[in-house]
């Protein structure tokens, strides 16, 4: 599990490029500067909450937005939502646990 300030540092940098900023332009949005940015954006940074607040709001994005850990690659389905696959003459059901979609 990566550390909080390698998560921050990930969501803060794909939020930019999503919204296709330069850390300049980031910089004049949020009022944090330059070079307190890119060192965010590292992981070297140690950001205080007040800095993160205005970095998202720069982005204007929820605070929580930059916290947020991504998906794993695992989750919990309940059987409940998945679609039974009928077997021969009815008398069985199979269950597909495993998504043949790669995405």
């Amino acid at each position: 599990m990566d550390p909080m300030n390698f998560i921050v540092a990930k969501n803060i940098r794909r939020l930019r490029e999503e919204r296709r900023l330069s850390i300049e332009e980031l910089a004049r949005l949020s009022g944090v500067s330059k070079s307190m940015l890119a060192l965010i954006e590292k992981g070297d940074g140690n950001p205080t909450l007040g800095i993160l607040w205005k970095i998202a709001n720069g982005l204007g994005v929820p605070f929580d937005e930059l916290t947020r850990r991504p998906d794993p690659m695992n989750h919990v389905v309940k059987i409940s939502e998945i679609e039974p696959i009928p077997i021969a003459d009815g008398a069985a059901r199979n269950y597909s646990v495993f998504s043949d979609d790669k995405n």
